[in-house]
Order: structure tokens, then C-alpha cells, then sequence
């Protein structure tokens, strides 16, 4: 309810029955854009809002189609070679150098 309750508060205290597809959009707008929130926030959100007007409130929502679901950027991990591993390994000195090197061998 904690995404419900920010809707309400994003738009300015007003009851969800006289909000529509403008206002659901704007807060999912301000999600992404001014909090930098993922998609699965976004997605959570959106969630949370059908919920809301389907179930509690018992209003149609065919509007709510309309509106995209975020999609989740795919990122690739950053895994050194091991090439890069020892030329940083041979970067290191002294006891921090010992300690690393001795857990790569």
C-alpha cells in the first residue's frame, strides 16, 4: 500500500476515483524520471494501482492498457581476464599485495 499511498500524496491529497490514465502516467513518469526508480519499481507500482482501482475500488480499468510497463535493462557483469587480474595483482605490494595474491593462487 506504501505505492498507493504515494500516488495519493503525488497528487496532491486527491481521492483515486477522480484520477485517471493522466495522473497514473504522471506518477509513473515521475518514478523513472525523478526518483531514477528500475522498472521493477515502476512495474510494482503500476501493480499496485490496478489492485487499488480493480479491487478495492471496483473500477474498470481499460485505460490502464494504454499504459507501457517498464522493461529491465539487461546489464552484462564485469568480470576482469586473467591477464587483467595479474597485471593488477602485480600493482599491489606489501601486505595487501601478499593477502590478494596469496586467495588468486
Amino acid at each position: 500500500m506504501q505505492r498507493v499511498r504515494r500516488f495519493i500524496v503525488f497528487s496532491k491529497l486527491r481521492h483515486p476515483l477522480g484520477m485517471g490514465p493522466n495522473e497514473l502516467a504522471a506518477f509513473l513518469t515521475h518514478l523513472a524520471v525523478d526518483r531514477d526508480a528500475g522498472a521493477s519499481t515502476q512495474n510494482q507500482a503500476k501493480s499496485a494501482l490496478l489492485f487499488l482501482y480493480q479491487v478495492m475500488l471496483t473500477v474498470a480499468l481499460p485505460w490502464l492498457d494504454n499504459i507501457v510497463s517498464a522493461e529491465e535493462v539487461r546489464r552484462l557483469s564485469v568480470v576482469l581476464t586473467g591477464p587483467e587480474v595479474r597485471h593488477l595483482l602485480n600493482e599491489l605490494s606489501g601486505t595487501t599485495g601478499l593477502v590478494v595474491s596469496t586467495r588468486w593462487q
